[in-house]
């Protein structure tokens, strides 16, 4: 339990790396226990990432030419699984979580329009969907305010901002007190960090041998009697 509480993206990049047979778990985007941080940002939301707060804007500062690039040539729905496959939490936790905030900004706008693949939202719903059509953009809104914060350079880079024209339009339909918390990343542990876990098993392992030998020290033995 805890080789597997501790099978983390970074060391599966690491181990993959080293042994060339199992270079294949690099393109596996399904983790079996990932830890990283919650960011509560008042005016974003509350969503999780891999990296820290330090290590994503430096990510973001370095890699935003080459990110962006990268963003560019994998845009669209239809190439959104072939990213995936490529850019895993494992592989590349900074592009992987730009590229999924990105889908789910796109997907709800879409959503909100109707159906229609045009981000270009020119059409209210009937007003028994009024509801829905507003939360489905003040997520979009927010999953673009997280990435304009975050994600600044790649954003920019990549040519997929949204324009003025269009954050204007989404920004006059968002709800002013709804409490957004992004579902990307929503599986990464944030409530107890990689070091406390390798701590509370080495002292659970502790705990056990302790009394494996305290009681087996005062068993009598049957054979001598």
């Amino acid at each position: 339990m805890g080789a597997s509480a501790l099978n983390t993206p970074p060391r599966i990049a690491w181990y993959s790396s080293q042994i060339p047979v199992l270079a294949f778990l690099k393109s596996n985007a399904s983790m079996m226990l990932e830890y990283g941080y919650r960011y509560e940002d008042p005016e974003t939301g509350v969503f999780r990432s891999r990296l820290t707060p330090e290590d994503l804007h430096r990510a973001d500062r370095e890699r935003a030419e080459e990110g962006g690039r990268i963003l560019a040539q994998y845009k669209g729905w239809k190439r959104y699984v072939e990213f995936l496959q490529l850019y895993t939490p494992a592989s590349d936790p900074f592009l992987h979580e730009a590229r999924v905030h990105l889908f789910r900004r796109d997907r709800f706008l879409w959503r909100a329009g109707g159906g229609r693949l045009s981000t270009d939202v020119d059409k209210r719903p009937p007003p028994e969907h009024e509801d829905e059509f507003q939360e489905q953009m003040t997520v979009a809104y927010r999953e673009n305010q997280i990435l304009e914060r975050y994600f600044t350079g790649v954003l920019r880079e990549s040519g997929l901002a949204w324009s003025a024209e269009t954050l204007a339009r989404v920004q006059v339909e968002v709800l002013p007190d709804y409490e957004y918390d992004s579902w990307v990343s929503q599986s990464i542990v944030t409530r107890i960090s990689e070091g406390q876990v390798l701590l509370l098993f080495v002292a659970a392992i502790g705990g056990v041998l302790a009394i494996g030998w305290i009681y087996g020290r005062e068993r009598p033995c049957l054979a001598n009697k």
